[in-house]
């Protein structure tokens, strides 16, 4: 009986990490926040592009958000999205 409540208890955990880590939706905030008048990006657009990503895609939205987040401290914009 411990087993298997340890079992549950993992699987339960890792299903709230799952729903916590959610790189797409880190990637729109922050276009949407920090890049809001910025021409080379469209926040409706991206919006819809990263609305229902699967694991591939959150995984190269972790990449694109690192990536934007150096370029714009390399230019010394500072923003957080939410």
């Amino acid at each position: 009986m411990k087993r298997l409540a340890v079992i549950v208890f993992g699987f339960v955990a890792l299903g709230a990490e799952c729903e916590i880590d959610q790189p797409c939706q880190d990637y729109v905030d922050y276009v949407c926040t920090c890049h809001a008048d910025d021409p080379d990006f469209n926040c409706d657009e991206v919006r819809t592009a990263f609305s229902d990503a699967g694991q591939a895609l959150q995984d190269q939205c972790a990449i694109d958000l690192d990536e934007l987040q150096e370029e714009d401290d390399i230019a010394g914009l500072e923003c957080v999205a939410r």
